[in-house]
C-alpha cells in the first residue's frame, strides 16, 4: 500500500479566528451611593463571589450552589399614588389606612445575587420566632420595630386565614365576595378554573377599580410568578378584610411568603425590593455586587389591564 502523505500546514502569519464576543459595559459610578458596580442584571450568579464571602456556614452554601441559585426572581413592581389620586380610583384609601404606602411605592435598586443569598439562609429564631437571616457575616434579627422602621408595616392584627377569621368572627364567602367586583354580574357566569390544586377566578369580569386593586394584591402586597390575571380564595380573603378595614398583621403575610419561597422549590424569589432595602437598613456590604436599576416598565398602570 502507497504511505499516507502527512499534510503539513504552512504558517502565513495569519492570527487565528477568535469568535466575536459582545462587548462588557463598563462599570458605572453613579446609583444613589455612588459605589455600585454595573447596572445589568447577571442570568446566574457567580459561584465564587468577589470581596467579603456571601455565607459564614458552609452547608447554605452548599444550598445555594445545589437549588437556590438557579431559581428566578419575580420582576418587581410598584404603583404611584399621586397618579391613584388623579385617576379618582377609590382603594388608594384602603391603601393608606393600612399602612401600605411604603410598600406598594417601594423603588430603587435591588441586588439580584444577594436577594438570593438573603433567602438561602432564612430561617425563623426558636426562641423569638423572628425572621433571621445571615448575609456577608451580616447578622439580621427581623423584630417588629425593624418591619415598621423600614417598610412602615404592623406585626399586629388579623391573620389573614381560616384561623384569623374565626378569631375576628369574620364572615367570608369567596364567590360572592367575587361577584361584588364584577362589573355586571348578571351578564358574566362565575367561571372557576384550577391551577396547581387552587379555584381561580379572572380578573376580565372584574370593574376597572377592583381589577387594579386585585393587580396590585398579586404583584405587590402578596407577589406571585405567574397567574396575575387569575384571583385566587387568598387573594380574594386579602382583598375582604382589607374593605372591612380590620387590622391586619402584613408582618405575618409577608414573613410567610418569604417562608414559603426557601420551602417550595418552584416559587420564585418575591419582594425584591424590600429585602435589599433591608440588606442596606443593616449596613451589608454591596460595594462589589451586581445590582438592578429599577425601570418606569415596573410601575402598575391601566395600561397592563388591557
Amino acid at each position: 500500500m502507497p504511505k499516507k502523505k502527512n499534510k503539513r500546514i504552512k504558517n502565513i502569519g495569519h492570527k487565528p479566528t477568535v469568535p466575536r464576543t459582545k462587548k462588557e459595559k463598563e462599570p458605572t459610578k453613579g446609583g444613589p451611593s455612588g459605589r455600585r458596580k454595573r447596572v445589568t442584571c447577571s442570568p446566574l450568579p457567580p459561584t465564587t463571589p468577589k470581596g467579603t464571602p456571601w455565607f459564614s456556614e458552609e452547608h447554605y452554601e452548599a444550598s445555594y450552589k445545589f437549588s437556590y441559585a438557579k431559581k428566578e426572581m419575580i420582576q418587581p413592581k410598584y404603583v404611584n399614588l399621586v397618579w391613584l389620586r388623579s385617576e379618582g380610583f377609590p382603594f388608594l384609601e384602603l391603601i393608606e389606612h393600612h399602612g401600605l404606602k411604603k410598600l406598594v411605592e417601594m423603588k430603587g435598586t435591588y441586588y439580584t445575587d444577594l436577594v438570593k443569598v438573603f433567602y438561602t439562609t432564612t430561617h425563623i429564631d426558636g426562641d423569638t420566632e423572628f425572621l433571621c437571616v445571615d448575609v456577608k457575616g451580616q447578622q439580621i434579627v427581623m423584630t417588629p420595630k425593624v418591619w415598621f422602621g423600614i417598610v412602615g408595616l404592623s406585626s399586629k392584627g388579623v391573620m389573614a386565614n381560616q384561623l384569623g377569621l374565626k378569631e375576628a368572627r369574620f364572615s367570608f364567602n369567596k364567590v360572592e365576595k367575587y361577584k361584588s367586583m364584577m362589573n355586571n354580574p348578571s351578564t358574566y357566569d362565575v367561571v372557576v378554573t384550577k391551577s396547581k390544586g387552587k379555584e381561580c377566578f379572572g380578573t376580565r369580569p372584574l370593574m376597572l377599580q377592583h381589577r387594579l386593586l386585585a393587580y396590585v394584591v398579586a404583584w405587590i402586597i402578596t407577589p406571585r410568578g405567574r397567574n396575575h390575571a387569575q384571583l385566587i380564595e387568598e387573594d380574594l380573603l386579602l382583598i375582604s378584610l382589607m374593605q372591612g378595614k380590620l387590622k391586619i398583621n402584613w408582618v405575618n403575610i409577608i414573613f410567610d411568603i418569604m417562608l414559603k419561597t426557601k420551602r417550595i422549590g418552584f416559587f420564585k424569589y418575591p419582594y425584591a425590593i424590600l429585602v435589599s432595602r433591608i440588606l442596606d437598613y443593616f449596613g451589608v456590604d454591596t460595594q462589589e455586587e451586581v445590582f438592578c436599576f429599577f425601570e418606569e416598565k415596573f410601575e402598575v398602570k391601566t395600561k397592563v389591564l388591557k
